[in-house]
């Protein structure tokens, strides 16, 4: 028997613990709160991009900083569905649905994760030419 299928006769077998739900339900309280607040900075920062757009000639450099609120939005979102499927899952008593709240905070993780990989990998680079260019 592999860790996954252990794993999974495990949760099935026992409900989570009072504590282990408080835990989640705190960890989803915690997300809604910086889910508004990047919410409300979302939100002002499309309102100051339309002005922009409006009020100069600063078209294709809001289009793509438009795009990327947008890209920026995504792991956000991931973090919206875990903490509401994982609010209702622990009302409701539901497995199904807490797995599927779990799954969105890996895709959030694993967002930010790959992201950071890739900014390492940038500054690793950036450097490297930096010290190429010096030396030649």
């Amino acid at each position: 028997m592999d860790l996954n299928e252990q794993l999974d006769d495990n949760f099935n077998n026992e409900d989570l613990d009072l504590e282990t739900r408080t835990a989640f339900l705190e960890a989803a309280k915690w997300s809604k709160g910086l889910i508004i607040i990047i919410g409300v900075i979302f939100g002002l920062s499309v309102l100051l991009l339309f002005a922009a757009i409006v009020f100069s000639n600063a078209g294709q450099d809001s289009i793509l900083v438009l795009i990327l609120a947008l890209f920026w939005a995504i792991p956000f979102y991931y973090l919206y569905q875990f903490t509401t499927k994982t609010k209702k899952a622990i009302e409701t008593l539901d497995d199904v649905l807490f797995t599927f709240a779990l799954q969105n905070l890996k895709s959030f993780f694993k967002f930010w994760g790959i992201l950071s990989l890739l900014i390492i990998a940038y500054y690793a680079f950036a450097i490297l030419a930096l010290v190429i260019n010096v030396t030649i």
